[in-house]
């Protein structure tokens, strides 16, 4: 049962890296410049993270302690990106 919630968060991590690299000129609204400068570092961070806890759920399994740091690193990212979308949105 866990482990369909760990491939749900990585699916969704995936296609939030994805559709962010796809429309990285124009992002949800903002300008070029804003939106080339958010996606530069969040889009390899979201990799990254999907990358760890793929291989994390891999090795060390889903019993394991490790995966649950690339869960929390995604949960950590989110929000900023939301954050800094609302923030450069409304400024």
């Amino acid at each position: 049962m866990i482990l369909i919630l760990y491939v749900m968060f990585l699916l969704v991590l995936g296609f939030m890296a994805a559709y962010m690299w796809l429309n990285r000129n124009h992002l949800l609204g903002l300008n070029a410049h804003d939106s080339r400068r958010l996606t530069s570092w969040s889009v390899p961070v979201l990799v990254v993270d999907i990358l760890f806890t793929a291989l994390a759920l891999m090795f060390a399994g889903v019993d394991s302690f490790i995966p649950m740091f690339g869960l929390m690193l995604g949960v950590l990212v989110l929000p900023l990106i939301g954050f800094i979308v609302v923030q450069r949105t409304f400024d």
